[in-house]
């Protein structure tokens, strides 16, 4: 299942994204492709969306991918480091021949990978304590 989304998204569309995303993951049977190109504005809430979804499909055995990146999209995403985790070679939920173990191993791992990006952004974010 392919999602566009267009225009932009920042803090008080974020929901608005969060549910199309959960929808459309709900009713695909292996994952989200999203379409980026003509994202014009996205701001850390809407990356926090795209990584809450990554998480829910990989949860699920599902996979979200970026399949086309604006520019701004782009400069988001990779100031963040977070590009590769939504890149096809980057698909842990459905790996080749895996053993049942195995497959419960690569969404392990997905989901700490995300969350160590989390994790990284939300310290460069944030002012220096003293």
């Amino acid at each position: 299942m392919t999602v566009t989304v267009s225009g932009e998204f920042c803090l008080d569309d974020s929901q608005r994204l969060r549910h199309a995303l959960t929808k459309a993951l709900a009713t695909s049977e292996e994952g989200v492709d999203l379409d980026l190109g003509r994202l014009k504005l996205a701001d850390c809430s809407a990356l926090n969306v795209l990584l809450a979804a990554r998480r829910d499909a990989l949860t699920t055995g599902r996979t979200v991918t970026i399949t086309a990146a604006s520019p701004a999209a782009e400069r988001l995403l990779t100031y963040t480091d977070t590009y590769p985790l939504f890149s096809p070679a980057h698909d842990h939920a459905h790996p080749t021949a895996v053993r049942p173990g195995r497959l419960r191993e690569s969404r392990e791992d997905g989901l700490l990978q995300t969350e160590v990006v989390q994790l990284r952004r939300a310290l460069r974010t944030r002012p220096e304590i003293d």
